[in-house]
């Protein structure tokens, strides 16, 4: 039996998730589905809000939010033919949502449910291919609209080294800011372009940054350059890179998997949001 984790929020319901599951039955026609919903806040902690009839919301931790979102989402598989539909309430944090799932449980696929380019967090935290990348699963990526909302690898022991390589003092400093509000402590190494960085790896080794955040556009070697340079002298498979980055052009993003970056994080307006991505980053890198 193929196991299928669909991981998914806000677009847990609908026929984009019921019509793959339904497409995958066609390949095994016995499969398990199970399905995990992180429990993301509505809004930040601390401030009020209100639904869209302007009445207050309570469930400050999202929790109750995600058990709805949860029994409708196995609720309409289930009127769609699917069988063996079970799921969860997971983290906040989509990725580690996904890896305590997977801890638990045999998984084969997964598929990850979002809102569209330009709205969706998830894909401006990249997670449909940081989950391909770190779990070896296949990802389907599907697109939804939002319902209606009602009222093993060994952890790092010790400060995770970041090498952060940026050229610009004051993205310098808020990415520092938002690394030290992570719930993992974190020390920092900065190289001002990639030619720097690449002097750094090889005189200290790959081993020497847990983390590496790199940005694009820098002068002398700018992310894809030093992303080819450091393919040519290291395992890549031993570095975890994330692209940090305000570019959204669909070219930069292939490039930079191409040339073997674990993640493209596009750098988010909203601080607490931006906190959230690199938070996630260094959780899934801290878990080992």
């Amino acid at each position: 039996m193929q196991q299928v984790l669909v991981v998914a929020n806000q677009t847990a319901v609908g026929p984009h998730v019921t019509q793959r599951v339904h497409e995958l039955k066609g390949d095994a026609p016995e499969i398990g589905v199970h399905v995990v919903v992180p429990a993301t806040p509505r809004v930040a902690k601390g401030q009020s809000a209100v639904d869209d009839a302007g009445r207050p919301i309570h469930d400050g931790d999202g929790h109750q939010r995600a058990e709805r979102q949860l029994r409708a989402a196995i609720d309409s598989l289930e009127r769609a033919g699917a069988t063996n539909v079970s799921g969860s309430v997971g983290a906040p944090d989509p990725m580690q949502a996904a890896a305590n799932a997977i801890r638990e449980r045999r998984i084969d696929r997964i598929i990850v449910s979002t809102l569209p380019v330009g709205v969706s967090r998830w894909l401006a935290m990249d997670l449909p291919h940081r989950l391909e990348r770190r779990f070896k699963l296949p990802v389907d990526h599907v697109i939804g609209k939002p319902t209606v909302d009602e009222v093993d690898r060994t952890p790092i022991e010790g400060p995770l080294q970041v090498l952060l390589i940026e050229d610009q003092p004051a993205d310098v400093a808020l990415t520092k800011q938002a690394l030290s509000r992570a719930d993992t402590e974190v020390e920092v190494t900065v190289a001002k372009n990639g030619a720097e960085a690449v002097e750094v790896l090889r005189t200290y080794g790959s081993g020497s940054a847990d983390l590496v955040l790199l940005d694009l556009k820098m002068p002398v070697l700018d992310g894809h350059e030093f992303l080819e340079q450091v393919g040519r002298e290291f395992d890549l498979e031993s570095l975890d890179i994330a692209v940090l980055t305000t570019s959204t052009n669909e070219a930069d993003r292939e490039r930079a998997h191409a040339l073997g970056a674990g993640a493209y994080i596009v750098k988010d307006p909203d601080f607490d949001v931006f906190c959230e991505m690199l938070a996630s980053l260094v959780r899934e890198v801290a878990a080992g």
